[in-house]
């Protein structure tokens, strides 16, 4: 009967791809899951090719710009905008949907990557394009995808791909920031384009719009998470290892059907950095931990808090059995007052009252968020619930707590963690505002030593 259970919940809820950003993780979160459409055939493309750099146009139509004379390899744009390098005639064409921030792409881009241009694309046999896919929960996927295609509205092609590179050199370097357009302006210094028009080109989101066709593009073609590849239309998930994309390259070269690609690895626990001051509940001895991703603003995170935390809380972080931690991951790009909501419970927690304030969040979500005077109202909530209003007042004005914040939404991004509300039973993801006899299996489970086992029996 164990088995049975384990297996149900492995093929239920605990289904995680860590080789692959995921746009959706399955249950209820936010952002809300999207259909999945049927893998299309290959897309006809058409290039043209044209002098460079691309004239700053207000629709990105401009298109190929040919680095040498022999088609065997430039470097440019398509007709409908997208960057590519290699041969224009080349049998075998990659699409590749990506996220700047995305660290499954950054992995590839530096152990996979490098080897298919030297070996197929400079050798005349691949046609490789690039796609923009920002994720929800990354927050700054989509400027960075805009910066890329500002440099190449500068700079051509050589000028895109010099970016594109950067970008993922430097993933480590931006990817926590809460402000990255200076640092994007500097990488434009650096490869010599003019940072008035590339500051301008960034600022105005001149090619935004590119980005947004992309990504629209990406969910039609089914595409939940970065990178994916489509090769002559196959598609292959997940930062692969070279090999695997080389085989389906070979494959496509000889005309015969491409071997299918091996399932990305199962997940391992994720190591999980310590919670803040006051941040967690129940024994620090305690057999199971769960870690908790959430965002106050998020509509599924509260059904949680009023459903499944008090009995969580009763049952098992009072009796000794879990320990709870709270991480902070506001979803900045579709909620703009989470972020001092995050910051209004740490706090709080200054003054011993984390968790009080954590529940008032959410118990009046709908009153303080989409609220223009937020912070008025999160201000009013330090005097109901008796904190010293001018330390409170201090703290939240001075922003003293923002680069934590960022920190752990930054670590929730290397976990994979793409919606809230995220749970990590024992480094184990359990995905989405899940009932609370889902816990009670896993927690069961965890405690038993059997946890990682279904993971391995829902691949």
């Amino acid at each position: 009967m164990r088995d049975r259970k384990t297996y149900a919940l492995g093929a239920l809820v605990l289904m995680l791809v860590l080789a692959a950003c995921q746009s959706v993780l399955g249950g209820p979160t936010d952002p809300n899951p999207a259909e999945v459409t049927a893998w299309p055939l290959p897309t006809e493309l058409s290039v043209t090719e044209v002098a460079t750099p691309i004239p700053p146009t207000e629709t990105r139509e401009a298109t190929a710009s040919p680095v040498t004379e022999d088609r065997s390899y430039q470097e440019g744009f398509t007709a409908q905008g997208d960057p590519f390098k290699g041969n224009l005639d080349a049998p075998v064409v990659i699409e590749e949907f990506s996220s700047y921030q995305c660290p499954f792409c950054a992995k590839y881009f530096q152990e996979s990557y490098p080897k298919l241009i030297a070996d197929y694309v400079e050798a005349g046999q691949v046609l490789y394009i690039f796609r923009d896919y920002p994720l929800p929960g990354q927050p700054q996927s989509r400027l960075a995808a805009e910066a890329a295609n500002c440099a190449g509205r500068l700079g051509g092609g050589s000028g895109y791909w010099t970016m594109h590179d950067r970008l993922f050199e430097r993933q480590g370097e931006w990817s926590r920031k809460r402000s990255v357009d200076k640092i994007f302006v500097g990488y434009a210094e650096e490869q010599g384009l003019d940072t008035a028009d590339f500051g301008e080109c960034l600022d105005t989101g001149a090619t935004r719009a590119q980005t947004e066709a992309d990504a629209a593009e990406g969910s039609a073609r089914g595409v939940r998470g970065t990178p994916t590849f489509f090769i002559n239309g196959r598609a292959l998930v997940g930062a692969q290892p070279y090999a695997t994309i080389a085989g389906v390259i070979d494959a496509a070269l000889a005309g015969e059907t491409p071997p299918a690609a091996e399932p990305p690895p199962g997940p391992t626990p994720a190591a999980i950095a310590p919670a803040g001051d006051g941040m967690s509940l129940g024994d620090d001895d305690a057999p199971v931990t769960i870690v908790e991703f959430s965002d106050y603003q998020c509509p599924y995170c509260p059904s949680t808090y009023r459903e499944t935390w008090p009995l969580l809380k009763a049952e098992f972080v009072d009796t000794g059995r879990v320990r709870a931690v709270s991480k902070d991951n506001p979803l900045t790009n579709i909620h703009p007052q989470a972020p001092k909501a995050h910051e209004a419970a740490r706090c709080a927690g200054e003054q011993g009252a984390y968790w009080e304030m954590h529940d008032l969040l959410f118990d009046r979500q709908a009153e303080w968020g989409g609220s223009s005077d937020h912070v008025t109202v999160l201000k009013r909530y330090a005097s109901e619930l008796g904190l010293a209003a001018s330390a409170f007042d201090a703290c939240l004005d001075s922003g003293r707590w923002a680069d934590a914040v960022l920190a752990d939404t930054a670590e929730g991004t290397r976990l994979g963690v793409q919606g809230t509300p995220t749970f990590f039973i024992d480094g184990y993801p359990l995905v989405g505002a899940q009932p609370y006899q889902t816990f009670v299996y896993a927690i069961g489970l965890a405690e038993e030593g059997n946890l990682a086992g279904a993971f391995r029996r829902s691949e």
